[in-house]
């Protein structure tokens, strides 16, 4: 075998397994999108849904199982995070300002204003989300909710305002 048929039938092995990757994909994307249906239609709770997010390539599934565990860090280990790492779940954060993780969230976002508000409030790609975050809070602030999370709410946005001044 010479070497330009060789290059051809690993080129044809190689768009075999991109099409195998694709298809796989696509049946993972439709078996979670059933998945999630079924459980709204049984009425189950919103923790058993599978978070899904679309990555650049629309066809492949990325659960997001990173965003959902820095919901459950503790102030202490948001602190010792570098401000780098954290800038990558602001946007996250303020998506889960719109659900019902919104008090969560609004914990977390205290803690990262807080130990990392500095850094991150000037980021030149995060004053939309920052904007979207600072509205949001505002909501939270009219809606009914326990004096301790709408003291931490309170606080978040007075830290806010204080860093963008």
């Amino acid at each position: 075998m010479d070497a330009i048929t060789l290059l051809k039938c690993i080129r044809d092995v190689e768009k075999m397994n991109r099409q195998c990757v694709d298809e796989a994909a696509r049946e993972l994307k439709t078996a979670v999108l059933l998945f999630n249906q079924q459980v709204r239609l049984l009425g189950g709770s919103q923790s058993w849904l599978i978070p899904r997010k679309s990555g650049p390539d629309e066809g492949h599934a990325v659960l997001e199982t990173r965003e959902h565990s820095f919901l459950t860090l503790t102030e202490d280990e948001v602190s010792t995070m570098h401000p780098e790492l954290v800038s990558r779940h602001v946007p996250r954060l303020c998506e889960c300002l719109r659900t019902e993780k919104c008090f969560e969230a609004a914990a977390r976002l205290h803690d990262v204003v807080k130990w990392h508000g500095a850094q991150l409030i000037t980021a030149h790609e995060l004053r939309l989300a920052w904007r979207r975050i600072r509205a949001s809070l505002e909501n939270l602030m009219e809606c009914v909710a326990a004096a301790d999370q709408r003291k931490h709410v309170s606080s978040t946005l007075q830290m806010i305002d204080a860093l963008m001044t």
